[in-house]
């Protein structure tokens, strides 16, 4: 969707109207597991029970510009591809989503000698569609390469009666692409 407008006395009531406004609770995500049938269902259990997740960016890194007159001004020296994704999954109440995320964890090590697996045998492919108000796909990317970094703690306690249980997960990835 081009961003030309035909005026430039547009105002922000018209071009909400004209493109709408994106809403965070629209979205879907799907991640590919390489094996057997189990796990793709595991994969589909998670996908919908995924309660946020943050769309991947990209950082670039960048340095001082000292060999100028006058006031110093930064310039990219490079980007950085890999990063993190925050993400928040309701529970289940036999705790299946924490299993798989567990599980998914001690395919980066040997569980007896703590010796570390190769990195693309746990490193999995994650998409992440936006959808519109009228469920159509809006923004779509493919995360290459995801694994779950770090599995936080499920705070439990007697108080919290009505509360579902959820996990964060912290998702580290090495790049990411947008479909088209």
């Amino acid at each position: 969707m081009s961003l030309a407008f035909s005026s430039n006395s547009i105002t922000f009531f018209e071009s909400v109207k004209k493109f709408g406004i994106s809403r965070p609770n629209r979205f879907e995500i799907s991640i590919n597991s390489p094996g057997d049938t189990s796990e793709i269902t595991d994969d589909n259990l998670v996908s919908l029970w995924c309660q946020s997740i943050d769309l991947p960016g990209r950082n670039m890194e960048t340095t001082p510009n000292e060999n100028v007159y006058g006031p110093v001004y930064e310039v990219v020296r490079g980007l950085t591809l890999a990063g993190s994704m925050s993400a928040t999954f309701l529970l289940d109440e036999n705790l299946n989503i924490k299993r798989y995320f567990d599980n998914w964890q001690k395919k980066m090590y040997d569980v007896e000698t703590y010796d570390i697996k190769y990195y693309l045998s746990y490193a999995r492919d994650m998409t992440i569609k936006q959808l519109s108000n009228k469920d159509e796909v809006v923004f779509s990317c493919k995360v290459l390469e995801v694994y779950p970094k770090t599995i936080e703690l499920i705070n439990l306690n007697y108080n919290s009666r009505t509360e579902a249980s959820v996990l964060s997960v912290t998702l580290a990835y090495r790049d990411w692409e947008e479909i088209p």
